[in-house]
């Protein structure tokens, strides 16, 4: 997530959005999918999106579907992994939400 990525590094995304504080407080997060299955949402905090280097968090979320056949059916909720250890939720007992 830090640096400059070369072309061969790229992300591709099929969705991407924010999550915005409604309170007003500026937090915000970046969510994203990589494929039109959608087998994982990425969710990324940082301190500073400006820099790189300022604090970061980085869940995977694994969608559980109410019909894996039909995705349209939508989700009971998602299971929150860390496989990059960026995750300090997991740790603290947050694996579903």
């Amino acid at each position: 997530m830090s640096g400059e990525e070369s072309d061969s590094e790229s992300l591709e995304m099929y969705w991407s959005g924010y999550l915005i504080d409604p309170m007003g407080s500026g937090d915000f997060a970046f969510l994203f999918i990589e494929d039109e299955n959608m087998t994982t949402l990425n969710y990324i905090w940082m301190e500073d999106f400006t820099d790189p280097d300022s604090n970061q968090i980085y869940c995977v979320l694994i969608p559980d579907w109410k019909n894996s056949s039909n995705v349209e059916d939508g989700v009971y909720g998602f299971e929150v992994t860390d496989p990059f250890m960026m995750c300090p939720h997991v740790a603290d007992g947050w694996t579903y939400t």
